[in-house]
């Protein structure tokens, strides 16, 4: 329960399975959550829960009452769902398809709870490479360039649960410049921390301190 005081809830020893919600900085510790969430492509489920709602950034009124309504009628009892901005025009199918796969990443770590040991990592979350193709990852892709063959085998095995069709995309790259110097990402970081920014219609921004400030 929401209600009332912490101290009332909880009790010194009890064991409690959390999720951290933002990692530790300096001497503060991790700050952590008993509200579990876990995220597919296009949606999110919060066990224990019970509502539906629809990314704000999916504006249009008439699909996000079609999300709502479809997300009502596949919804699992006690479980909570957020439509995610990516699942705006997306077939039932497809959400029904992430939805099982969330499912059953959720009852693994189910089956994981009775072994556990107070401190131990159930679950942990998805690399960096693979949260990127999770959130960015359509049909407008032509290409994937990695530049280690490990990374090649995982951010294919990824694709084949999420986008099959996507595998064949995916190439190792062999220029002899590290793959950001060769794509100009180098480039693209280091522009970001000079004082102009460029607009792409040849203006530009001048961003430094002014002498009266100094």
């Amino acid at each position: 329960e929401k209600g009332g005081l912490i101290t009332e809830e909880l009790k010194k020893g009890e064991y409690l399975m959390v999720q951290v919600e933002k990692e530790p900085i300096s001497n503060k510790g991790p700050k952590v959550t008993t509200d579990l969430s876990f995220a597919g492509r296009y949606l999110v489920i919060q066990p224990f829960q019970n509502f539906v709602s629809v990314s704000k950034k999916i504006g249009h009124p008439k699909e996000k009452k079609r999300l709502k309504e479809l997300a009502n009628t596949i919804k699992p009892a006690n479980f909570g769902l957020i439509l995610r901005t990516a699942a705006e025009n997306i077939k039932e199918e497809d959400l029904k398809a992430d939805l099982n796969s969330l499912l059953e990443k959720w009852d693994l770590l189910v089956q994981k709870i009775y072994k556990a040991k107070p401190g131990t990592c159930i679950a942990g979350e998805l690399s960096r490479a693979d949260k990127i193709l999770r959130d960015l990852i359509d049909d407008k892709f032509e290409k994937i360039v990695v530049n280690t063959p490990e990374l090649k085998t995982d951010t294919e095995t990824y694709l084949k649960v999420i986008a099959p069709s996507m595998q064949k995309i995916v190439k190792l790259h062999h220029n002899k410049n590290d793959v950001f110097t060769a794509f100009g990402v180098e480039k693209q970081i280091k522009q970001t921390f000079g004082k102009k920014v460029l607009f792409g219609d040849g203006g530009y921004l001048i961003i430094e301190h002014t002498e009266a400030l100094h």
